[in-house]
């Protein structure tokens, strides 16, 4: 267990036994008054002392549950659930003898609005499990644009009197994530090809799009970087992409691309052209 964890762990029990003493302190004092009452034969003070002490019971229990489950969060480092689990604590001990359900419920959920959208932590609340706001709600910079994508090739070669075919099939990686404004991003790409051949390129792209608000997104790129062919020699890649991405929803989640990817350095012509795949939008984790 990390130092860190100890000690959230300790403050935990330190905090748990005076609440524990407090609680115990409260329902002593309820069960002597109960007693008096007994005694005094006093019905109406009776009924509304066992109904108190039941309430106070189960607000224990409630608590202890909520107390074991903050230790396992601090434990699992989900402090996202330990700030919603110290609010529920919080009103659950705050929580008097005869205020309705429906009322604590209320102050309950207004706590946890509160806590789930304040400025503060709107950004990080639900980071580690799901988005803390519906998609189309994030900015455009707050997003990666990203794509993987094939594409093939066949070369004839003529010598010696004969032809011979030999197929190319190419990998394509590429993403769009620093934001210069809404129509310009920098971004990686990355080119293996594998077959007959081995040639590898990667660098850095800036890519400019045409953003028209709907499903159909066109882009244009220019890369460059480095590159190794398949004699082990380097070169220095410059790329020219021009595409689309086509988008199943408005939101721009999930899709495909298609481009015409040249490589304008490159002296051999066995590099597929036409590339086409998969495209999506991520969020970046920062702005989750």
């Amino acid at each position: 267990m990390s130092v860190k964890k100890a000690g959230f762990t300790a403050v935990l029990l330190i905090f748990g036994a005076i609440c524990f003493a407090q609680s115990t302190f409260k329902l002593d004092s309820l069960n002597n008054e109960l007693k008096i009452a007994i005694e005094n034969k006093d019905k109406k003070k009776e009924t509304a002392l066992r109904e108190e002490i039941q309430f106070v019971e189960n607000k224990n229990k409630q608590i202890k549950h909520l107390e074991e489950d903050k230790r396992i969060a601090i434990f699992q480092e989900d402090y996202d659930k330990v700030i919603l689990l110290e609010s529920q604590i919080k009103y659950a001990k705050n929580s008097e003898f005869g205020v309705s359900k429906s009322q604590s419920n209320s102050a309950n959920d207004i706590a946890i609005y509160n806590l789930t959208n304040t400025s503060v932590n709107k950004k990080s609340f639900g980071k580690k499990n799901k988005l803390s706001k519906q998609f189309s709600e994030y900015d455009f910079s707050d997003k990666v644009i990203g794509q993987f994508g094939v594409g093939f090739k066949t070369v004839d070669y003529y010598g010696y009197g004969s032809e011979s075919s030999e197929f190319i099939m190419s990998y394509h990686i590429a993403n769009s994530r620093w934001w210069v404004n809404k129509y310009l991003a920098g971004g990686m790409f990355y080119d293996i090809v594998f077959g007959d051949y081995f040639d590898l390129s990667v660098g850095p792209q800036m890519t400019a799009f045409a953003d028209f608000e709907a499903l159909v997104l066109p882009y244009t790129s220019l890369g460059i970087g480095f590159g190794l062919d398949e004699d082990g020699e380097t070169y220095l890649p410059i790329i020219y992409k021009l595409g689309t991405h086509v988008f199943f929803k408005q939101e721009r989640n999930i899709g495909l691309f298609f481009e015409l990817n040249l490589s304008l350095t490159h002296e051999y012509d066995y590099m597929p052209a036409y590339r086409f795949g998969l495209s999506w939008t991520r969020i970046k984790r920062k702005s989750r």
